[in-house]
């Protein structure tokens, strides 16, 4: 959430894709996306859906340098809020 950089809005940006695809795969199976088995377990977070992101972050940290490195966005592409945290 409230990052202070462009790069740091990518990659909440690409987390929170890769998030909804877990999840969604998850609900479809019937798994309890409560029941992780790396993260701590609480009652407002689903730690299965978490563990089962950690082997797939690497794709969106690949994917924020090479877009990068590809010099496609500008410094329009992003707001800073109102508590000073950067949005795509």
């Amino acid at each position: 959430m409230n990052a202070s950089d462009e790069i740091n809005a990518l990659l909440n940006y690409g987390y929170a894709l890769l998030e909804t695809q877990v999840r969604k795969t998850i609900n479809s199976i019937g798994l309890d996306p409560t029941m992780g088995f790396l993260h701590e377990l609480k009652d407002s977070r689903d730690s299965l859906v978490y563990n089962l992101m950690e082997p797939f972050r690497w794709l969106v940290n690949l994917s924020v340098v090479q877009l990068l490195e590809k010099q496609k966005l500008r410094k329009a592409d992003f707001i800073v809020t109102e508590n000073y945290s950067i949005r795509l």
